[in-house]
């Protein structure tokens, strides 16, 4: 049984969910079956019906397709859409009903349209029953991400009240072909997807073992086709920018904490190269007379600039006077715009340069070929980056991240559409919610929280997102004090509590709220081993299944040895999962 994307179908829930397009008459109402003068519904599960007035009404709903876990990957196979509705009028008064439902892009503009002609029910041809009108749209081309439904209708003989048809049982299904029912996540794709590993092991007291996690975690998915990519050591604020950085949905928040320091360094060779085609446009247009003709010499007499004009050394008048805001507050744009030096300058990619990112002391970073080859052009004007880029400080992020390496293997603007999944894997202290970066914690929430639903990429909504935490302490109020209780063979945290809802999520941890999880120094935590070896041995495994086995593995295999300690000798573990996850799930293409 396919799922029926609209809400409300039935009135159960008044008009929510429902924009009312037109609301004549005495407007749209709510009523029981079989109401006055009516007929009883052919499935008695369906209690209600909305009913119509003396003047047309209509509601809608618009579907947004990848909000409800369709990627995008899925609807360009053009899955059938199957529409349903059914209506009725009353024994006492003829009444039109109409029904429209249209296929759109991503742009809302229309793909295909079912919108038959307007049906008259009139009680002396008729019984005006209850009748089910029903679609089927196929091959409709690439593109499908909004689907809207609309119907309604009025009476034919204007009487005050709601004598006009009655709809009810509204559906709009997608079935998949090829997808077990729609109940398995889709690997049909170019990658697995990308797996990023947090190993954060610098502390006061550092975290051995910490990295044979990372080395067990990065070989065991990267056998399985991901892309991963370790951060070691990384601060609360880094933590944070990774996995924006990720999401791919905040460009105006990649650089967080960037610019100062990379503007200094920048200017002048951007300059140089990009001025070169300026002063040859600016050449052709003589600029100079135009300048004048405007009476804007006099403004750029003041700085001298007249005699710098007049011999075209307009590179060096730009760097010393920054020519440009003075230009813009004199609306010399529209100056240039009258003789289409804008269209000139695009063509040199002038605008991008200027406006995106004053790019010099990034072409040092060598992020201006990753950002030309993944065309971020249009992504950075979207977000108004000069802006954002200013008021940050680049360079330190830069330097910290090495987002050159990041930006390539993440393909900056490219997002997940050809990744099945999202893996991160994280290895570090907290407390209650709270993972440690190295200089304070942050919430799992916020770490999270750039990849749920309202906010996520919007190739990444539908997709499953799997998190693996090795984290935090319930006995420290300060996350960052280290225990003294810990031997050298082992060492504990706790399992997270505040856990981030939405659906397609799975978060895994070392154990259960309250309790110890335990990390032997030389070979790595109980947790982690267990899972790389279960995900290793029975990839072919739905995940759930995998995972518990890796719950047994850590419950039977394991114990504490602590001479020094009675009470932290002879300790178990249990891991625990929550998934959020909405079809079966498997590392393999061949479960």
């Amino acid at each position: 049984m396919y799922r029926n994307l609209l809400k409300n179908p039935n009135g159960d829930e008044d008009l929510k969910f429902w924009e009312l397009t037109k609301n004549g008459g005495n407007g749209w109402k709510v009523e029981d079956m079989p109401g006055d003068c009516g007929h009883d519904f052919v499935n008695d599960k369906v209690s209600k019906y909305f009913a119509t007035s003396h003047t047309l009404c209509l509601k809608r709903q618009v579907i947004n397709l990848l909000k409800e876990g369709y990627s995008a990957e899925d609807l360009d196979g053009q899955p059938q859409v199957k529409v349903s509705d059914w209506y009725c009028g009353r024994r006492d008064c003829s009444s039109t009903y109409q029904i429209t439902v249209t296929l759109l892009d991503k742009n809302q503009e229309l793909i295909q349209k079912f919108t038959p002609e307007p049906v008259t029910l009139c009680p002396k041809r008729n019984d005006c029953s209850w009748r089910e009108i029903s679609h089927s749209f196929t091959k409709y081309g690439r593109g499908l991400r909004f689907i809207s439904f609309e119907h309604g209708g009025k009476d034919c003989q204007f009487w005050a009240g709601w004598y006009g048809v009655r709809v009810t049982s509204s559906s709009v299904t997608i079935e998949l072909a090829g997808y077990d029912n729609d109940w398995k996540y889709n690997l049909d794709l170019p990658s697995m997807g990308v797996c990023i590993i947090i190993n954060n092991k610098t502390f006061k007291v550092p975290r051995a073992g910490s990295d044979k996690d990372a080395a067990a975690a990065k070989k065991t998915f990267t056998d399985l086709g991901y892309k991963v990519t370790v951060y070691n050591d990384l601060t609360e604020k880094q933590m944070k920018t990774v996995m924006k950085d990720e999401n791919h949905t905040v460009m105006e928040e990649v650089m967080e904490e960037v610019m100062e320091e990379v503007m200094e360094k920048v200017m002048e060779e951007v300059m140089e190269e990009v001025m070169e085609e300026v002063v040859e446009v600016l050449r052709s247009f003589e600029v100079v007379e135009v300048l004048r003709s405007f009476e804007v010499v006099v403004v750029l007499r003041s700085f001298e600039v007249v005699e710098v004009l007049r011999s075209f050394d307009v590179v060096e008048v730009l760097r010393s006077f920054e020519v440009v805001v003075v230009l813009r507050s004199f609306e010399v744009v529209e100056v240039l715009r009258s003789f289409e030096v804008v269209e000139v300058l695009r063509s040199f990619e002038v605008v991008v340069v200027l406006r995106s990112f004053e790019v010099v002391v990034l072409r040092s970073f060598e992020v201006v070929e990753v950002l030309r080859s993944f065309e971020v052009v249009v992504v950075l004007r979207s977000f108004e980056v000069v802006e954002v880029l200013r008021s940050f400080e680049v360079v330190e992020v830069l330097r910290s991240f090495e987002v050159v390496e990041v930006l390539r293997s993440f393909e900056v603007v490219e997002n997940h559409s050809q990744n099945a999944s999202f893996v991160c894997v994280i290895l570090s202290h907290g407390s209650e919610g709270r993972i440690c970066g190295t200089d304070g914690s942050t919430t799992l929430k916020s770490l999270t929280k750039p990849f749920k639903g309202d906010q996520s990429n919007q190739s990444l909504i539908g997709k499953p997102k799997l998190f693996f935490i090795e984290a935090c302490r319930v006995l420290n109020k300060n996350p960052r004090k280290e225990e003294e209780v810990v031997e050298e063979a082992v060492e504990h945290s706790c399992g997270p509590h505040n856990i981030p809802v939405d659906a397609d999520f799975l978060f895994a941890y070392a154990t259960d709220p309250g309790h110890y999880a335990w990390r032997d120094k030389t070979n790595g935590s109980w947790f982690i081993q267990s899972l790389c070896e279960m995900i290793s041995k029975h990839k072919d495994l739905e995940l759930l299944h995998i995972m518990t086995r890796v719950n047994r593995k850590v419950a039977f295999e394991f114990q504490t040895h602590n001479s020094k300690d009675p009470k932290l000798d002879g300790l178990k573990e249990i891991p625990c999962f929550t998934s959020m996850l909405t079809k079966d799930f498997y590392f393999s293409k061949k479960p």
